[in-house]
């Protein structure tokens, strides 16, 4: 099935992210605080991997990115990235494809103006602009948006 639409899967993104729509906790990771990545202003730093833990060591978010640049003290920079998110249980939930982006330091918060591919096992979301709070795991994907959800009663039965 494919869906193509703006507001309502806007909606349904931070819902997803949340992990209200499938009755996960409500409740943000409890990892606060700046993102302190090894990497001097104006420097660049090629297939950077960045692993982020909660506060009892659990494995909740893991950045991989081709090219990373530092800009100032609070933003970087990163080319081809990708940002996994991990549940409770220590399996991946989401994946997110950002060919260019931006990430502030000091929020937590990716942005891109670009491409950007939101994937999980059961649906797949492209669009054109992402704002994405790694602390909250909620977003807004904007621009010439679409859904594809795939058929999994196959796998179930």
């Amino acid at each position: 099935m494919r869906l193509c639409a703006s507001c309502p899967v806007v909606v349904l993104l931070t819902l997803l992210l949340c992990g209200q729509a499938f009755g996960k906790s409500k409740e943000p990771k409890k990892n606060d605080g700046k993102l302190d990545i090894p990497l001097p202003v104006n420097q660049d730093a090629k297939t950077l991997v960045i692993p982020v833990y909660n506060t009892d060591g659990k494995l909740q978010m893991n950045f991989e990115i081709g090219m990373a640049r530092r800009i100032d003290a609070e933003q970087m920079r990163m080319s081809k990235a990708t940002v996994e998110t991990y549940g409770d249980d220590g399996q991946r939930d989401l994946r997110i494809v950002l060919p260019q982006s931006m990430f502030n330091l000091e929020t937590r918060v990716v942005t891109s103006d670009g491409k950007v591919t939101i994937e999980r096992t059961d649906f797949r979301l492209t669009g054109t602009g992402l704002n994405f709070n790694t602390q909250t795991r909620t977003g807004t994907l904007t621009g010439d948006i679409k859904m594809e959800i795939y058929d999994r009663s196959e796998e179930i039965e």
